[in-house]
């Protein structure tokens, strides 16, 4: 068994049945990965991990797929996770992990909709068997990882219509229009810097540094980030004129004055009137929504806006994953892909030839004798008087 480093994490190798089996130490620093490996070997939990179909849907997902959730995700997604593995045990049984087809899994799809009837006795949406189907894929590639089964197989979602995924141009004003002044900052703040709602509740004023014009989405003690890791967002003029704002006035949601912030109330920049942060912002952006005539689109929709407000922009993919947050630049792709612009404007800027050759250069080759005369007259003249005849 020897480490090797995939990305920003270790990972143990080690040979079953010919072919080599990546187990992640989740380890980013290689002398606390090198304990890991010493302790594996020591201890010799890889013996009866990595023989096909040596281990249950049961055992696996009770002693290494929940126990992984808990330690790696939220813990919004690890109770989503709980829910969709009891769907999952409840139609496959006690099945062996290899066993597992793209026939059982569209056998659990008709199952699921057959079976599955949530709180409010209506038949579940595509959207809610979609999550149970995420997990199952998610599932099936942590046994892949642990060598218990070869490829994971396919495994086709459900469309999901009657929602859209974010607002358009027309939509965000007139979402700004009827907003009330309390969800106005919340709303525009969103559209800017595409935070998560759990960020956004979050948000500390001395994460904030007003002169960089950088805010800080931290992952602490008292709250975890979804990626588990820090990122630095930079304000444009309008999220910085908000955030201004805002560390000034505190507006109250039920009366909507402004008032004086009070020094218990700038710790979190959402509060209540005690100071304390706010759980959630939903209800404020659906009453403006649904004044606006829209259809229901989560808080997250306007995390969406921003990504294609990116896109459209021409902000390249790799600096939009970092201010996002994306762990995977494929999720920041998807604003890439539905943008016209971007790709009408990537194709647009392609050239043959030359790349100071230009129009004038073609017609007449005036250009070509200007820039002559000048290099020719460089040796002659100071930096300085160069400059200003340029």
């Amino acid at each position: 068994m020897y480490l090797v480093k995939k990305s920003r994490f270790w990972y143990v190798v080690h040979k079953v049945n010919g072919r080599e089996v990546y187990t992640p130490t989740r380890k980013e620093n290689k002398r606390e990965a090198r304990m890991i490996l010493k302790q594996i070997e020591d201890e010799g939990i890889l013996k009866n991990i990595g023989i096909k179909g040596d281990i249950t849907l049961f055992k696996f997902c009770d002693e290494i797929y929940l126990p992984a959730c808990k330690a790696n995700k939220a813990e919004k997604t690890y109770k989503s996770r709980i829910g969709s593995v009891a769907n999952i045990k409840e139609c496959f049984g006690d099945l062996s992990l290899d066993a597992i087809d793209y026939t059982q899994i569209e056998r659990f799809k008709i199952w699921r909709r057959d079976h599955g009837v949530n709180k409010k006795k209506m038949i579940v949406s595509n959207r809610t068997i979609n999550i149970d189907l995420e997990c199952l894929k998610n599932l099936l590639r942590e046994a892949k990882k642990h060598g218990h089964i070869k490829e994971v197989p396919i495994i086709e979602k459900f469309k999901e219509e009657g929602q859209e995924r974010s607002p358009s141009m027309a939509q965000y004003e007139s979402l700004k229009k009827n907003a009330t002044p309390y969800s106005i900052p919340i709303i525009e703040l969103l559209a800017n810097t595409g935070l998560r709602h759990g960020e956004l509740c979050n948000l500390r004023f001395e994460n904030i540094d007003y002169d960089q014009r950088i805010l800080k989405v931290a992952n602490d003690a008292d709250w975890k980030t979804k990626t588990r890791q820090e990122r630095l967002v930079p304000l444009n003029d309008e999220a910085l004129r908000i955030l201004y704002d805002m560390s000034e006035y505190w507006i109250d949601p039920s009366s909507m004055r402004r008032h004086t912030r009070a020094k218990y109330q700038r710790v979190y920049v959402f509060c209540d009137r005690d100071g304390s942060r706010i759980k959630s912002v939903n209800t404020a952006l659906h009453s403006a929504m649904k004044k606006a005539g829209m259809k229901f689109q989560p808080c997250h929709s306007l995390r969406h806006f921003f990504g294609h407000l990116c896109a459209d922009n021409g902000v390249p993919p790799d600096i939009a994953q970092r201010v996002l947050g994306h762990s995977n630049i494929t999720t920041t792709m998807i604003y890439y892909k539905h943008s016209d612009r971007y790709y009408r404007d990537s194709i647009m800027s392609v050239r043959i030839g030359p790349k100071n050759d230009t129009n004038q250069d073609r017609a007449g080759g005036r250009e070509v004798e200007k820039r002559n005369r000048v290099e020719n007259t460089a040796n002659q003249k100071p930096l300085e008087l160069l400059v200003k005849t340029g």
